[in-house]
């Protein structure tokens, strides 16, 4: 609370919002093992899948940590993934490696930070020409990322549908004008 003078969650990926940290107790496993890197939410239902020895669906965007308990695999993501809100909705997508985080607003805004040099993200270095060619590559992988995911369709409760009925229609309209941008 505060981060940022926010004082909630609120709508960014500032790291006090989004790295957390992920504990996960599992019959056969080592207590106090620790992984250190990046990992995913996505990454729970292939990991919990496994240790129950159930298939994995191949369309998961996740990948099991099984292997990195076991010392069968030494490296965790290089890369996780993040999105907010609705297409056509201010919506952000963040990409954030070991050094760099780069977010999208769909208005056109851009957030870049160097988590080494800035942790508190407090320089936003999108736009600089001095780090254009390390934006363009993070723009790249961002892009990659999004075209891949399947955006499911938005489903409300009635509750929601019945206390604010015309933002309900402005996101059902904008994800439908989106699907049809993109043609799916």
């Amino acid at each position: 609370m505060g981060y940022h003078r926010m004082f909630t969650k609120g709508f960014g990926f500032y790291e006090p919002a989004v790295r957390i940290p992920l504990i996960i107790r599992a019959p056969g496993f080592p207590r106090g093992a620790r992984v250190e890197g990046m990992v995913s939410g996505v990454d729970v239902l292939p990991t919990v899948l496994e240790t129950m020895r159930l298939p994995c669906p191949g369309d998961i965007h996740g990948r099991s940590l099984v292997p990195l308990w076991r010392g069968t695999e030494s490296k965790a993501r290089g890369a996780v993934f993040a999105m907010q809100d609705f297409e056509g909705l201010n919506r952000m997508v963040m990409l954030r490696t070991g050094q760099w985080k780069f977010g999208r607003y769909d208005d056109g805004g851009r957030e870049l930070y160097d988590l080494t040099h800035d942790p508190n993200e407090l320089q936003n270095l999108a736009g600089n020409p001095k780090y254009s060619d390390i934006e363009s590559k993070l723009v790249g992988q961002l892009e990659s990322w999004d075209r891949s995911c399947t955006h499911a369709e938005p489903r409300f409760s009635p509750a929601m549908e019945q206390a604010d009925p015309q933002r309900v229609l402005r996101i059902r309209e904008a994800f439908g004008a989106w699907k049809r941008r993109e043609g799916i």
